[in-house]
């Protein structure tokens, strides 16, 4: 009888293979205080190798990213884009718009301020300098609720925890450097790649004493200001810090502003944003994002939780004809995973992304959601070549033991006290598919880490 063992930090596992035997674990030393689920299915076989709580459910993190991903794709299709527009109402006569421009958003996660610079463009082509009306923002595809249900209040400065809105510029982020100063015991060197929807002031120390700790503190002071403070040593070099707006609505004007400053385009209303629809504006200037394909792929290998939120209110708003919500993304996804048979009625999925605490799945449900993308003629090649490959690319760059690298295509899923794997690998015998779940204390995240990479690991050579 083959058997395989699984040696974890602190973890052991041995199970049965053979096909006319149940699945098997012999002995299973738990993480200290952490609970551990791992289901491995051979696909060739279609019959389990090892499947170790199954049924409890855990907080998924980004591997629940890969049902918004199946979703995305089962209601959107491939080649869905997103569309960003400029229009105006009334008549243009010489180098005016005689009436109101318009910009209508889509809630596209990959619209950036230079798209906003071509749109303008449109007009500086057909020479339009002056707008005799108002600049109405259009901005109806998603509800006003920016942030999911269980998302983290100490996060939400973060850029992974950036306000989701029908208005996305920049990712709704903004990216902080700072340098220290040539000069000891002076103010650091700041600098914002872009503008934010708030002015940020800093009160940054460049520190001579090596022996003294620098650190940095980011806090926002509602609704006028963010406010950095701290210190960086003489010889550190430059750091980042990635920044979220809090007002998205404010964000977008000031990159509207910004841009119509510099194509010197005149305007004598106001900026205002209005939801209501229109069917006597004409159209200026188009923008398309890539095709969803390429998005997804970006949101899987990178895990992209802006993109994730953006798919998970917009199969919302097309499967409903509403406006995108927590809600109504919610019942899509749960209606593709009902569609296609898989057990998710127990499941929670409060967001798109993972980022909620309210997250729960368990390893038996995101096993049949591999099951099901592996056998899906449509979709199967997008997501699954879209995966992070172990030792090459995304989220998995790190892995660097032979036996991972090029052979396996995962999702990970990493917060606070989590780290999950799930996803395939294949052997010179068989293909498989693999989930494992680690939750625990939160500061033993890395240990999870490892753990889960020496299993799959051991499964990989032991098969």
């Amino acid at each position: 009888m083959v058997k395989i063992r699984f040696y974890c930090i602190l973890a052991a596992v041995m199970v049965s293979v053979h096909a006319e035997e149940n699945p098997l674990v012999d002995a299973l030393i738990s993480l200290q205080n952490a609970n551990t689920s791992i289901y491995i299915y051979d696909i060739k076989k279609q019959q389990p190798v090892i499947n170790h709580h199954t049924d409890i459910l855990f907080i998924p993190a980004s591997v629940q990213k890969m049902a918004t991903a199946y979703a995305a794709l089962e209601i959107l299709g491939e080649n869905y884009h997103f569309n960003t527009d400029l229009q105006y109402q009334g008549h243009i006569e010489k180098e005016t718009v005689k009436g109101d421009l318009w910009l209508d958003f889509s809630g596209d996660p990959t619209l950036h301020s230079s798209d906003i610079d071509h749109l303008f463009d449109a007009l500086i082509a057909k020479h339009i300098h002056h707008i005799e009306g108002a600049l109405y923002i259009k901005n109806s595809a998603f509800d006003s609720q920016l942030y999911g249900p269980g998302w983290m209040w100490d996060e939400l400065d973060d850029c992974y925890a950036a306000p989701i809105a029908t208005t996305i510029v920049d990712g709704n982020c903004a990216t902080a450097h700072i340098r220290p100063n040539k000069t000891p015991n002076h103010q650091a060197i700041f600098s914002l790649e872009t503008e934010l929807d708030q002015p940020v002031f800093h009160n940054i120390d460049t520190i001579a004493d090596t022996k003294q700790r620098c650190t940095l503190s980011f806090k926002r002071y509602n609704p006028n200001y963010y406010f950095l403070a701290g210190c960086i040593p003489a010889h550190s070099p430059p750091q980042k810090l990635e920044i979220a707006a809090h007002d998205p609505n404010s964000n977008t004007i000031k990159k509207v502003q910004k841009s119509l400053a510099d194509h010197h385009i005149t305007i004598e209303g106001n900026i205002l944003f209005n939801q209501t629809e229109h069917n006597d504006k004409k159209r200026l200037a188009h923008h398309q994002s890539a095709p969803l394909k390429q998005i997804v792929t970006k949101m899987l290998k990178e895990s992209d939780n802006l993109i994730a939120e953006s798919l998970f209110k917009k199969v919302g708003q097309i499967t409903f004809n509403r406006p995108g919500s927590w809600e109504n993304g919610h019942d899509a996804v749960s209606y593709i995973m009902a569609k296609h048979h898989l057990p998710f009625s127990d499941s929670q999925l409060q967001d798109g992304s993972g980022l909620s605490r309210y997250n729960l799945l368990s390893s038996k449900q995101v096993m049949a959601l591999l099951l099901s993308i592996h056998q899906n003629p449509k979709h199967s090649k997008t997501l699954i070549e879209g995966l992070p490959i172990a030792g090459v690319d995304g989220t998995l760059k790190w892995m660097k033991s032979p036996a991972l690298q090029g052979h396996v295509h995962a999702k990970s899923g990493s917060m606070t006290g989590v780290y999950n794997l799930a996803g395939y690998f294949s052997t010179v015998t068989s293909d498989y598919a693999f989930v494992i779940f680690i939750n625990g204390p939160p500061e033993q995240r890395q240990l999870y880490k490892k753990t889960a990479e020496k299993a799959l690991n051991t499964a990989i050579l032991s098969l």
